[in-house]
Formats: C-alpha cells, sequence, structure tokens
C-alpha cells in the first residue's frame, strides 16, 4: 500500500509540534496549533464556500456545509476536533513508518518490542500487513488529534465530492482541550447540531458515549503544633497525619487508567509544612455505585481522623463531571444510531468506556449538546507508545460519512 492522500494530510500535520502550553494565566493557542488551524482552513476552501466558513479567533474554526437533500427535518450533524497534544509531552515530529508491518520483521520486531509489553504486542500482531505509523517512543503521535482532523477532513471533502443528498453538517475545530474554558470561550452561537461527535481517538469501533463520574476534593489537614521548634506531649504535625491520610486510600491505583472499567483515587498536588497541607485529589470511577463509595470511603477516612484529633481534616469537592450517559438519557435514539450503523459497517467492538476527563464529549454534553465520542483507529493515545493504522483511519473515514448519508433517512427528534 502506497502513501495515499489521507496518509499524507496526517504526516504533514505530525510534523508540525502542537503541544499544549499549560500554567499561563490567559490561554492561548500555541503557535503549532495556529499553523494547523491555517492548513484547516485552507483545505476547507478547497470545498466549502468561504462564506461558511468562520474563524473564532483565537480558539478556533466554524465551517457549515449547506444540505443538498431538500428535507428540512434532516438532523444536523455536527463533528469536533481538537488541535492539541498533551502538555506533558512534546509532539513526535518524525515517526516511524512500517508500511506493511510484519511482526516477524527483525527492524519492526525491535522498535515495537521497546515500547509494548507482550499483551500489547499481542494486539498490534493483529494489524499484520497494515500501513503503521508509530510514534518515536519519546514523543506523542497525536492519534486523537491530528488523525481526528485528517479523518474528518476527508471525510467531508469526499461527502461533498459524492454529490449525495445529506443534511447541514457543522465542523467546529478547538484549540487546546486542557483549557478548561475553552468551547465556553468559543462562539458556539451558531453550532446547533442534533447529533455532535467528537472524535475523541482511541481504537477501532470505540463508541464513547459512557464516561467516569468525576469530582476533585480539595482536602486541608492540620497539625497541633503550637510554635515551631517545640513538641509537646500529644502533639501531631500534618505531615503524619497527611501521610495517615494518604495510607488509608486505596494503594496501586493505576494512574494512567489503563484498565479505564476500573476507577482511582489520583494525587494531583501535594503541598504544606509541618502545620497544614493541602492535597488535591481526583475521584473518578465509570460505575456510579462505585463512584459513590468512593466518596462514603473519603468521608469516612476523614471522620475518623477528626475523632482522633478534631477539625484536623476538612473537605470540599469541586468540578464534579457526571457520565455522558446520564445527558444522553434523553437522546437514546440517537445513540442507537450510532451503535447501529457501526454495526451495520462490520464494526463489531464496540466500546462503550473511557471517555477521558478532559473529554470534549464530556464538556459538550454539560453544556446541552447532546455528545457521543468516535475512535480514529489509535492505540496508545497520549503516550510515547501511541501507534495507529491508516486501514483503520481510512474506516473511520467511513463510518462517519456512513453517519452522515443514514441520518438524511432520520427526522430531527422533537424539542
Amino acid at each position: 500500500m502506497g502513501m495515499n492522500a489521507l496518509t499524507q494530510t496526517f504526516l504533514d500535520l505530525v510534523s508540525i509540534d502542537t503541544s499544549s502550553i499549560v500554567g499561563q494565566k490567559r490561554q492561548k493557542p500555541s503557535y503549532g496549533q495556529i499553523s494547523v488551524l491555517n492548513i484547516i482552513a485552507q483545505e476547507l476552501r478547497t470545498f466549502v464556500p468561504e462564506k461558511n466558513i468562520e474563524i473564532l479567533e483565537p480558539y478556533g474554526i466554524f465551517a457549515e456545509i449547506d444540505p443538498t437533500a431538500k428535507k428540512t427535518t434532516i438532523p444536523t450533524i455536527g463533528l469536533v476536533v481538537q488541535t492539541d497534544s498533551t502538555p506533558a509531552l512534546s509532539s513526535c515530529l518524525k515517526p516511524i513508518i512500517f508500511e506493511k508491518y510484519n511482526p516477524k520483521n527483525r527492524v519492526h520486531k525491535s522498535h515495537f518490542s521497546s515500547l509494548l509489553n507482550e499483551e500489547e504486542l499481542s494486539f498490534l500482531n493483529r494489524l499484520k500487513n497494515n500501513y503503521i505509523i508509530s510514534s518515536d517512543g519519546h514523543s506523542v503521535l497525536g492519534t486523537e488529534s491530528k488523525a481526528a482532523i485528517s479523518i474528518v477532513l476527508h471525510a467531508l471533502k469526499g461527502i461533498v465530492n459524492s454529490k449525495t443528498k445529506h443534511g447541514k453538517i457543522q465542523l467546529l475545530v478547538l484549540t487546546d482541550s486542557y483549557s478548561n474554558k475553552n468551547i465556553q470561550k468559543a462562539l458556539l452561537t451558531n453550532f446547533t447540531p442534533d447529533y455532535n461527535y467528537t472524535i475523541e481517538g482511541g481504537d477501532l469501533g470505540n463508541i464513547y458515549y459512557k464516561s467516569s463520574e468525576l469530582v476533585e476534593a480539595e482536602i486541608t489537614i492540620r497539625g497541633n503544633y503550637q510554635k515551631y521548634g517545640t513538641i509537646e506531649e500529644e502533639s501531631v504535625s500534618a505531615l503524619e497525619l497527611t501521610n495517615e491520610f494518604i495510607n488509608a486510600l486505596p494503594m496501586k491505583e493505576d494512574a494512567l487508567l489503563n484498565d479505564q472499567k476500573k476507577g482511582r483515587f489520583h494525587l494531583d498536588k501535594i503541598l504544606g509544612d509541618s502545620h497544614a497541607s493541602q492535597l488535591k485529589l481526583t475521584i473518578e470511577d465509570l460505575d456510579k455505585n462505585r463512584f459513590d463509595a468512593r466518596l462514603r470511603l473519603l468521608s469516612y477516612i476523614a471522620e475518623q481522623q477528626n475523632k482522633l484529633y478534631p477539625n484536623s481534616i476538612s473537605i470540599q469537592l469541586k468540578n464534579r463531571n457526571y457520565s455522558i450517559e446520564e445527558h444522553l438519557k434523553k437522546h437514546w435514539p440517537f445513540v442507537d444510531f450510532t451503535v447501529r450503523t457501526a454495526i451495520n459497517k462490520g464494526i463489531n467492538k464496540l466500546q462503550t468506556i473511557g471517555s477521558h476527563h478532559l473529554s470534549n464529549a464530556i464538556k459538550f454534553n454539560a453544556l446541552g449538546i447532546p455528545t457521543i465520542g468516535l475512535f480514529t483507529g489509535g492505540m496508545h493515545q497520549r503516550t510515547t507508545k501511541e501507534y495507529i493504522s491508516v486501514q483503520h483511519m481510512e474506516k473511520a473515514v467511513d463510518f462517519i460519512q456512513a453517519l452522515v448519508h443514514n441520518a438524511s433517512k432520520r427526522k430531527k427528534a422533537s424539542k
């Protein structure tokens, strides 16, 4: 298999560093993200009228493809992609390419053996003869962002060029999903899809209509030292209490959430001295009952320590995120439509898990826009082990086109 237009677009985007910049008071797109926006706008102009493209300075692009079907009751399809890569790692500017992956090839085997464990290698080996694009092992490839952009652009271009009947399609390109207020800052006045899809990344067939319950816990722990340099009877430092508190939490929980069916307590930050400490925990779980049990455990640990050391621990819960399944309950025909389209396309590996808490699907559902996350075909996204099959990207293109085509046969839900 030679390099096709989809592959070339992806590799062109990969060559641009789009790492997020975090920690500044005012969130702005990086230079690389702006470069990608310019490339997207230029590509859109080849098949979308200029009047239908709006640059949302400095947060992204809004574009609209006019309906070709006469019926006005066809649901409007929304597609959302983002430009960034994880701020913790740099972008992989020179990926490793295997035009025809062979697990027995010494070079191929050597590269992936240095990145993947045995179970992960076994999964990769199913992609024998696929065109594989891999990270260099030191940086991220962008299978949830750059692959998503490539897939959506080629899907839309194919729809327009095919001259088939379809309803209105709206595209929203965002910069920096790591900015919590990013979506609210973008001008969403004209973005009014009935069926909205964020291209989130993930293995072939992953459809995200469920996500973890999540909350941030800010915990203050106070010792009862009276003054520096003295240790009185029955006095205890904040450090001792903090150690006791952390040790009471479940151990060995996976910070990377490789098995996303499992939840976690994740320590994001710890500050303080002998008198007081401040902890920031992320608590999340895909199962609501387990999530509620985690909150009860947190409360119980604090209560027990406060019995021994009165008023030593206080907990404040912030930024609660509910599973997108809760938001989609009123829009279940939309979920059913998406899943049935996948089944009809022969994509049988349907995952309903794994929407990361930074997921745009979660954010749009919270804004009242029913949204489902879709796959790109990439694996190990936002890690240095990232790789993607071009054949799976092509299936993602085909799936989006099928969603648009099948939606033209449906009617909008009554509001």
